[in-house]
Parts: structure tokens; C-alpha cells; sequence
């Protein structure tokens, strides 16, 4: 028979008017284990699996665990207090007393937590002349504040701070970052191109005009501004500088070598030309002759003495006592005046100039007109002789007497008249002469 409740049951047994008793207790056991189960850890990038940990904390007989989840994801073993899960579920633990079979369950759940991180090694960047090291920029990686960070190149080169969010570099390649969230070791990786720019510009120089400094010419522009680059170019000049210092065009007066400097702005890599400027300022040569003398015989001169190779001017000027009788732009020129001359010669090719001086003398000597006496006619004298033999006197001195009317009247020294009158004697050496009455 099977007892339904608990109690005392007593069994009698009859045979032949004969009888026996025995008697058992039937007890009732109906607790049920208590099931405990442990907060799981979390699966992340770095914790594949996880072990979950159940216990019982009653239960009069052996226990039996059974694991199931509510998504089919696995439990290995399913009847172990610890088995092993490697997916987000929840997990079901039915625990039985084996005594009783009596039961108690429990579920947990198992939470994931691989969300990646995004890896953001900022925009390309330019190696330059000016800028020979560049800093990478990761700053911008999420989220903020938990990540770190590795960069690494098979093709450029890291100078420092590998394992920084902003690593400086000194080569052209691909620079690789990982980030990795310290939360749930989680990864990102992104690259980065770091380039060269180092074309450099082209400097060119020539002259803007005039090659040589002359006379003519003191100032020369040089001309730069056939220079090229990819960005703004920057100009230097070196050497005796008038103006100009920083524009393509420079302003100079002496002989040399100048340097023109160029800096592209883009990049800040430099080119230079240089060229040299000559000077021509050599004076031609002025030759006015010798000094020259005028006198009673001669009463002009020519001025002027040998001409000076090259395509030459001439020009004369004089003090304000000098009288020209020609041209004055010529190399000889005539004069019939004592004073000072001056020949100024250019060069046309350079437009420099040298003056000469001529000195032109008076070297006339004075002529004497003595006419004598004044005479008297009268009753007793009725001629009169007029005597200038105390004149100048010589083998080419010529006398001229003449009345008042103009008339000749005698080329003698001495004249005898004999009528009234006012007599004049000249004098005459050449282009000289002197008068008397």
C-alpha cells in the first residue's frame, strides 16, 4: 500500500483466529534546496568566456544541477555548479534534491559588453622644408578618457610618443593607430598618410633693363619676379641694396654679385640665383689743344686737339669774356677773344664726360699814335707840318693821315697842310691800330 500522508501506519495479519501487529512511521520531507547563483562577470573583447557559480543553501540528499538558457546558447557541462557560457543569455539553473525531488530554480543573466572604440588618427599631414617633423593628432579617438593608444609605421619613422595620442614623426609612409578601451579591451585600428612636400621654387634673376652701371646709368633694377614656386614667394636680397628688400624687383648702385633668396610660403623650401653687375664708368679723354695766344697779327685761333676713340661728343663753353667764331659742338672750334675755353667730351656709350681747359691769351702790345703838336696858320705861316714820327714805328707799321672830311691825305709819318682844320693821324700794325689828332 502507499502511504499519502505522514503518520503511523500499523499492520495486523490474521490466520486461524491468530493475529500479529508491527508498526511504521511514514515521515514527510517536502523542503526544497534554495538555489544561489553568483553575479556573472562580463563577456568583453578580452573575456570570451564565462564561468557562472551556483550553490545550494539546503537540501537534505544529493543535488542535482541542470542548466538551460532562454536564447539556446550553450552551458558546458549543463550539470555542473560551474559550468561554462560564452554568449549574453540567461541562463536557467533547476536544482533537485534527489531525496525528494523537490526543486528550485533561478535564472541570471550574462551581459556582453564589445563595443569597439573608433580609432581617429586625425587628417593627413605634410612634411615641408619649414616644418621638417610633424605631430599626429588622435585626440579626436572615442570615447575620451578610457582608451590607449599604440602607433606604429612599416615605412616612416616615429621620432616619440608611440604610445600618446599625438606622436611626432619625421619620415613620409602610413602611420597605423589602435586605440583600445581599458573598459572592455576592445579595439579599433585607423591610418594616417604623412607626405612629402619639398619641391623647391625656382629662383630666377636678370636685369630689367640696362645691364651696366655708367654715367648715364648710376641705378640698375634687377628683376626677380621670373621666380615660381607652388605658394607665395618670399624675396631676399644680399648685397648693396638700394630698395626693394622683400619685392621681386631691387633697386642697386655698385659693382658686385647680388643673391636673390626665394621661399615658397607653401612649404617653406628656398631656391637662389645670383648675378653679377658690372660698371663701366671710364671718362673718355679731353683735349683742347694747347693754350693759345692772340696779337696784333693774329686775332683769331682755332681751339681743339686729338679726338679720343669711341662715339664721342663735344661741346665748348667758355667764361663770359669768350667770343666763339664756329660751332661749339664740334671738337675744333675758332675764337677771336682772350679768356678761358672749356671742352667737355662724352662718351655715348657710358654717358661719362671729361672737360679740358684752354687758356687764350691777349698778347697785343699797344700801339702809339703821336700826332705832334696842334699848329697855328696865320698872315706869316700859312703851311704847318703835323709830325707823328714819335708813333710806333716798325717795318710793318703803316701811317694814314685824314682830315676831318675822312679823306687820306698822306701814309707818311709827317703831313704838311695849309688850310685849317682837325687832322687824325692812325696807326696801323696788322689788326692793330692807334689814333691821334
Amino acid at each position: 500500500t502507499f502511504a499519502a500522508a505522514p503518520g503511523l501506519y500499523i499492520l495486523t495479519t490474521s490466520l486461524f483466529g491468530c493475529s500479529a501487529q508491527d508498526s511504521v512511521t511514514v515521515l514527510q520531507d517536502t523542503a526544497a534546496p534554495l538555489v544561489l547563483i553568483a553575479p556573472p562577470d562580463t563577456l568583453n573583447c578580452a573575456v570570451s568566456t564565462v564561468t557562472l557559480s551556483a550553490a545550494a543553501s539546503s537540501g537534505s540528499g544529493p543535488l542535482q544541477f541542470q542548466w538551460s538558457s532562454l536564447g539556446g546558447s550553450p552551458v558546458t557541462p549543463p550539470d555542473s555548479p560551474t559550468p561554462t557560457v560564452s554568449r549574453a543569455d540567461t541562463y536557467r539553473l533547476v536544482l533537485t534534491d534527489l531525496n525528494n525531488q523537490c526543486r528550485d530554480s533561478a535564472e541570471v543573466s550574462v551581459p556582453i559588453d564589445t563595443l569597439p572604440p573608433a580609432a581617429n588618427p586625425g587628417p593627413p599631414v605634410t612634411l615641408t622644408c619649414s616644418a621638417p617633423t610633424q605631430t599626429l593628432d588622435g585626440t579626436a579617438s572615442s570615447p575620451p578618457g578610457r582608451l590607449t593608444f599604440s602607433w606604429s609605421t612599416t615605412d616612416g619613422n616615429i621620432l616619440s610618443g608611440a604610445d600618446t595620442p599625438q606622436p611626432t614623426v619625421n619620415d613620409d609612409g602610413t602611420y597605423q593607430l589602435v586605440v583600445q578601451d581599458q573598459d572592455n579591451f576592445c579595439r579599433d585600428t585607423a591610418s594616417v598618410l604623412v607626405s612629402y612636400d619639398t619641391l623647391p621654387p625656382n629662383a630666377a634673376l636678370s636685369f630689367a633693363a640696362e645691364d651696366t652701371l655708367t654715367c648715364a646709368t648710376p641705378t640698375l633694377t634687377l628683376d626677380g619676379n621670373g621666380s615660381a614656386g607652388q605658394g607665395v614667394l618670399q624675396y631676399l636680397w644680399s648685397g648693396n641694396i638700394l630698395g626693394g628688400q622683400g619685392t621681386p624687383f631691387a633697386q642697386v648702385s655698385a659693382a658686385g654679385t647680388y643673391s636673390l633668396t626665394v621661399t615658397d610660403s607653401q612649404n617653406g623650401c628656398t631656391d637662389s640665383a645670383a648675378l653679377f653687375v658690372p660698371i663701366d664708368t671710364l671718362a673718355p679723354p679731353a683735349d683742347g689743344g694747347p693754350d693759345r695766344t692772340l696779337s696784333c697779327t693774329v686775332n683769331s685761333v682755332q681751339l681743339g686737339g686729338t679726338p679720343g676713340p669711341g662715339n664721342l661728343s663735344y661741346q665748348w663753353t667758355s667764361e663770359p669774356c669768350g667770343h666763339f667764331l664756329s660751332f661749339t659742338d664740334t671738337l675744333h672750334t675758332r675764337v677771336d677773344s682772350a679768356c678761358t675755353y672749356y671742352l667737355t667730351v662724352t662718351d655715348a656709350s657710358n654717358g661719362c664726360s671729361s672737360t679740358d681747359t684752354v687758356e687764350v691769351l691777349d698778347g697785343v702790345q699797344p700801339l702809339l699814335a703821336d700826332a705832334g703838336p696842334d699848329g697855328v696858320l696865320d698872315c706869316d705861316n700859312t703851311s704847318f707840318t703835323l709830325d707823328g714820327s714819335n708813333s710806333s714805328s716798325g717795318p710793318f707799321v703803316v701811317y694814314v693821315w685824314n682830315n676831318s672830311a675822312g679823306t687820306t691825305l698822306s701814309t707818311d709819318p709827317t703831313l704838311t697842310v695849309d688850310y685849317p682844320d682837325t687832322f687824325f693821324l692812325t696807326v696801323i700794325l696788322a689788326f692793330c691800330q692807334a689814333q691821334d689828332t
